[in-house]
């Protein structure tokens, strides 16, 4: 949980003091879990990058996602001029969202993309042979 808090002081500090316009992260994508949370501070996912990472010889996808400060500026409303609501009320807000992560969503959605693409590129391969 305190993951969760901290990364709401960092944007937070980071809005109110520098006056960024977004802020960008990126995670690998097992941690899905964590990022479709972080809505909650306003994150939104931007894309995943297919095998982006490589460690010990083994590749990963990495999802980013960012906060404008617009999202920013709704999320503080939204919680009574408070950018983080507190572990207790974080908790409750993470109980609530929908089952269906929209990081799986978002895979889905692109693998379509990608078949649907090269189907398409078949098709301009064939009309050219």
């Amino acid at each position: 949980m305190f993951g969760y808090e901290v990364k709401a002081l960092m944007t937070e500090h980071a809005f109110e003091k520098f006056n960024l316009q977004t802020i960008r992260s990126s995670q690998v994508i097992s941690l899905k879990h964590w990022q479709n949370n972080t809505q909650l501070l306003g994150y939104m996912p931007e894309g995943i990058q297919k095998k982006k990472l490589t460690r010990n010889n083994k590749t990963y996808d990495v999802a980013t996602q960012s906060c404008s400060l617009e999202n920013y500026l709704e999320i503080k409303k939204l919680y009574n001029g408070n950018y983080w609501p507190g572990n207790k009320n974080f908790f409750k807000l993470i109980s609530k969202l929908p089952k269906k992560n929209i990081y799986d969503e978002l895979e889905n959605k692109l693998r379509l993309i990608e078949k649907n693409q090269f189907k398409l590129i078949k098709k301009i391969y064939d009309k050219i042979s």
